[in-house]
């Protein structure tokens, strides 16, 4: 080899190295580049709000949560978090709308979210949540696949709309024009479960879908979810418990994150059982005698069950909006018990023993607006109907105001105005409800008369007549009776203006002019037969001069005054 070529390769060996050093200088710094990038992005993602739903990481608008700064979220003392009603309902896909359930209005500091057949009111400022459920699905889905009669008697029982109330304080805030809930009033209302890791800057949503793909993933096919779960009982997979089915088609529940075979939160005995959100109670049907009774569940801890009422009713349904009282059914009588949290923990009383042949209205439908509940009138009155087919009225507390003695409860047969079953607040502390009467006039003509009765002291309030309406005018609702006088004369009567308040709606010349005409003729009818009982018209004359002593009473302080 001769020194040139020694020299070339010496050079060609010293580039070699030279690129083998910048390659592994560069390798170095790229490495130190991308750790350096690694560690800026992990700090940067520790230190950034990041939001899964269902597992899976989301991106979000920074309105979705209510914030203390960019990275920080304003909470309560007890860790709640504060998210967009609006803003997770439209990344969940569930209904939003501006004020409350049936509001009816526009109101942008109120709001109600529909999730199923399910509505939930949102109220800024107010520790009140109620949630609404629309049994009107239901009932056509029942109908679709009713079999026999009980079904037609349980689809007559359902409320179209059942309430059910909740307290959280300071559960909902409106801030920069945005209504926010706490977590805790969000997942009462989207049934979903949060959980906020403050340490990572990390936010976990789990609807109902994704609760229900872990239950079954971890207990299998004893699972009861999808369409085989009521809604309401799907609500149990947010406190972590699972409907189960055994194989003789028993049911129980379970706690899915901890479950093995066996170990059951209730055990697989019942036929039926249905979760009633609001009082945390279950209402079960007894495989063995297919009677219901009702269980509270304790949720504290490792939970546990205890019984409220035993299984021994044939059927038990919510009556009230505020979930406390039950129409329960033994045999064909119907009673109402009161469930509620006693000293004790949940209570239950019975208000109405099973003795009736039907507590409630019997057509609802035909009231529209004038009745919010066909089993309890103004949340004071229960009407109920004994074997002979008579109407009366007992109050909430179990005591019974009007001895079942009326043919019928309510008038809806006219043609000019709207149906009344109650007028509350006549006049101060006087809510007088409608009752009607039939008589045979002969084979083909039956004669009905409708009165006002005061449940207090059973007294009939005015004239009798023969048809009680309402209309609504000038933003105030006015009460009619169509009266036929001993003339043979037929008398329109403002029922407000006669034997009410006559400061509770303004009255023009025209009801003044037949005050005059029905209090003319009041003394001329009193004494004769206008379908009225001796005793029914005695208590009429009592009311009229009851209502005209506190008619001058008031003229004399009127004067006095002035």
């Amino acid at each position: 080899m001769n020194l040139i070529d020694e020299n070339v390769e010496k050079e060609s060996d010293e580039k070699q190295r030279k690129l083998t050093k910048v390659i592994i200088f560069s390798i170095i710094i790229l490495l130190l580049i991308v750790v350096v990038i690694w560690i800026y992005s992990t700090i940067k993602k520790k230190n950034t709000l990041q939001l899964k739903i269902d597992n899976k990481e989301t991106k979000f608008s920074s309105e979705l949560f209510l914030m203390q700064d960019k990275n920080n979220l304003v909470k309560t003392e007890d860790g709640k978090i504060y998210i967009s009603v609006k803003g997770l309902a439209s990344m969940l896909n569930v209904g939003f709308y501006n004020d409350e359930f049936n509001g009816g209005g526009e109101d942008v500091t109120k709001c109600y979210i529909k999730t199923d057949n399910e509505y939930t009111s949102y109220i800024s400022n107010s520790s009140k949540i109620y949630k609404v459920t629309d049994n009107k699905a239901i009932k056509e889905e029942m109908n679709k696949d009713k079999k026999n009669a009980e079904q037609d008697s349980q689809m007559e029982l359902l409320n179209d709309y059942e309430y059910q109330y909740f307290s959280i304080e300071d559960g909902v805030r409106y801030v920069n024009n945005e209504i926010y809930a706490r977590s805790d009033a969000i997942e009462l209302g989207f049934n979903v479960t949060i959980s906020y890791d403050e340490k990572n800057k990390n936010v976990s949503i789990l609807s109902i879908d994704g609760l229900e793909s872990i239950a079954k993933s971890k207990v299998g096919d004893a699972a009861v979810t999808g369409e085989d779960a009521s809604f309401n009982n799907k609500k149990l997979l947010k406190h972590g418990y699972v409907l189960i089915k055994n194989g003789t088609e028993e049911y129980g529940i379970a706690d899915y994150w901890n479950y093995k075979q066996g170990s059951y939160f209730l055990s697989c005995k019942y036929s039926k059982i249905e979760y009633i959100e609001s009082l945390g109670c279950l209402i079960v049907t007894a495989s063995d005698n297919q009677k219901v009774g009702i269980l509270k569940m304790n949720l504290e801890g490792e939970g546990s069950v205890s019984k409220v009422l035993d299984p021994r009713y044939d059927s038990i349904t919510q009556l009230s909006e505020d979930g406390k009282f039950y129409l329960i059914k033994e045999g064909d009588r119907y009673g109402v018990i009161k469930i509620e949290e006693g000293d004790n923990g949940i209570e239950y009383s019975t208000v109405l023993k099973s003795e009736y042949k039907y507590i409630g209205i019997e057509n609802p439908e035909s009231y529209g607006d004038e009745t919010t509940s066909r089993f309890i009138l103004s949340n004071k009155y229960i009407p109920i109907k004994n074997d002979s087919g008579k109407w009366g009225l007992a109050s909430i507390e179990g005591d019974i105001l009007v001895v079942p003695q009326y043919d019928i409860i309510g008038c809806n047969i006219s043609k000019v105005g709207n149906p009344v079953l109650i007028i509350n607040d006549l006049k101060k502390g006087l809510d007088v409800v409608v009752f009607g009467n039939s008589v045979a006039v002969d084979e083909k003509t039956t004669k009905t008369t409708y009165r006002l009765i005061d449940p207090k002291t059973n007294a009939v309030v005015g004239l009798e007549a023969y048809d009680i309406y309402s209309i609504y005018e000038d933003n105030e609702t006015l009460y009619y009776l169509n009266a036929i006088l001993t003339s043979g004369d037929p008398m329109k009567v403002n029922i407000i203006d006669i034997y009410g308040d006559p400061n509770r709606n303004k009255q023009d010349s025209n009801n003044k002019e037949n005050n005059k005409k029905v209090n003319a003729n009041s003394d001329s009818d009193s004494g004769q037969d206008n379908g009225q009982t001796d005793e029914q018209q005695s208590s009429n004359n009592e009311a009229n001069n009851g209502e005209q002593q506190n008619s001058d009473k008031q003229q004399e302080n009127s004067n006095s005054n002035n």
